[in-house]
């Protein structure tokens, strides 16, 4: 099933409320994911740690953890940095040492000593590497599985023993430049595209249920503008998605955009800084945001916007 979105027109401009004060200095582009009321700051350009962990219900820090370097238990180009949300453990992929490693988030608190954990060695190159994965149970993901001739498989994925089910393989290289984002309880993946005004939404069984183009979708991509950035599920679950849809570096995103399980647009929240990334916190239902300007992380109301 295919569908075409005319227009993105229902745009609100929101503010944040800073949570700088309460925070150490980091880098732009920092990252962020939330584990149930811990905030964690991925700082993506630091060279001494690279996590910062922050309670939300107490506004309060907890520290830093992950050290880079490339010796013991350290971290020199770790890339993936999928959390389970049950163990409290950080997964990735380690391209200075081409190792699979793991972070338990609680140990490296409580122990200054602690350093990551190595799983296994890889090959890459035949392996493949994933940027973002969604856990489902304690060993089982979903993510874009990326190869290093530029193609990507969507895949069922086993962390642990690297056994992966195909899902959808593409092998545009452009359009393979693309993530997922999961609707865990309508068992629903949505697939999204850097290079591509475009959403692809499937079943967890891996069917196609529909595909849907934007108002900005052409079929060649021009080689400079990007359009979705990562995305989050809110309550009711809702699509939180950063969407650019201009030329890089130029432009950075500076819209979210909002739709429903289905990705049929609702509205858009428009910032007045570049946003690197988003993270939702369902008890307090806000969006928290990591921007390039004045506040650099703070969060969003979602209910002042009757969202």
């Amino acid at each position: 099933m295919e569908e075409h979105e005319n227009e993105r027109t229902k745009s609100v401009d929101v503010s944040l409320t800073s949570i700088d004060d309460d925070l150490p200095p980091c880098h732009n582009y920092s990252e962020l994911k939330i584990i149930g009321d811990t905030l964690i700051i991925i700082d993506l350009r630091s060279t001494d740690k690279l996590f910062y962990a922050y309670d939300l219900k107490m506004q309060r820090g907890l520290g830093w953890f992950g050290k880079f370097g490339g010796g013991p238990g350290e971290l020199s180009n770790f890339s993936g940095k999928v959390i389970n949300p049950n163990t409290h453990t950080i997964y990735g992929t380690d391209f200075g040492t081409f190792e699979r490693k793991k972070i338990d988030i609680r140990k490296a608190l409580a122990d200054s000593t602690y350093g990551a954990e190595t799983i296994r060695n890889i090959d890459v190159w035949k392996d493949g590497y994933f940027k973002e994965a969604y856990f489902i149970n304690d060993s089982i993901v979903y993510t874009c599985l990326k190869q290093f001739d530029g193609s990507s498989k969507l895949v069922k994925y086993n962390i642990n023993s690297e056994f992966s089910i195909p899902i959808d393989t593409i092998e545009n290289h452009e359009q393979s430049n693309s993530l997922i984002i999961v609707a865990h309880d309508s068992q629903l993946l949505m697939r999204v595209y850097h290079s591509y005004d475009k959403i692809r939404i499937y079943s967890f069984e891996g069917n196609l249920k529909k595909i849907i183009y934007g108002p900005d979708y052409k079929e060649q991509w021009d080689g400079r503008t990007r359009f979705f950035g990562s995305g989050v599920v809110g309550k009711d679950e809702q699509i939180y998605v950063l969407y650019n849809g201009q030329e890089i570096p130029k432009h950075y995103p500076q819209d979210i955009l909002v739709m429903d399980k289905d990705g049929r647009y609702l509205k858009t929240l428009h910032l007045n800084s570049f946003v690197w990334d988003i993270a939702y916190h369902k008890p307090t239902n806000r969006l928290y945001v990591s921007t390039d300007g004045e506040p650099q992380f703070g969060y969003i109301n979602l209910s002042d916007y009757d969202l």
